[in-house]
């Protein structure tokens, strides 16, 4: 991407970063597909002061990171995608919860349809944090960063929500100390 007013490319990193890896300060920063929840509250604690060291005052961190309800049902996530001769079925689901530790065993599982991988199955299951609008409140509150809004990523106009509001896809703008 390159800016509008120099010309040029920004500064690009990419990867999961306790921080301890960056050279220098940025702009702002991005946390997609709620690899946050892959962290635990005090995980997430350790990762938002590395990030707030890294980025610029009144910089932004977008981190787009799910919010379930205190008593949410299990949730599952299925459909299909073709490209080409290519036909996936794909499945994301939440298998158990434990709500006193606030963790959540997840399972994703790809399968090839139709093309060269037919009948290919990739299957990952994955330990996550269970994260509601009050956990999420307190460990953000207890980071360097302020939220200062919250859209829902869910629909196509992604409009600004409650920052006490619930959703799959939502994404948070923290802004830097």
């Amino acid at each position: 991407m390159t800016s509008p007013s120099t010309g040029t490319c920004p500064r690009r990193r990419t990867g999961w970063s306790s921080g301890s890896a960056l050279e220098g300060r940025f702009d702002g920063a991005i946390c997609a597909i709620s690899t946050a929840g892959l962290l635990s509250a005090d995980e997430l604690g350790r990762h938002l002061e590395a990030m707030a060291r890294h980025l610029l005052p009144g910089a932004r961190y977008l981190v787009q990171q799910g919010l379930a309800g205190d008593q949410a049902e299990l949730w599952r996530s299925e459909w299909e995608a073709e490209r080409g001769e290519i036909r996936l079925h794909v499945v994301f689901e939440a298998l158990e919860r434990d709500l006193d530790r606030a963790r959540e065993l997840s399972r994703s599982r790809v399968e090839v349809l139709t093309g060269p991988r037919a009948g290919a199955v990739v299957e990952d299951l994955h330990t996550t944090t269970y994260w509601t609008p009050a956990t999420w409140r307190a460990a953000i509150d207890a980071s360097p960063f302020a939220q200062v809004a919250c859209y829902d990523g869910g629909l196509p106009e992604r409009p600004p929500v409650e920052l006490e509001q619930a959703g799959g896809y939502l994404w948070h703008e923290l802004a830097a100390p």
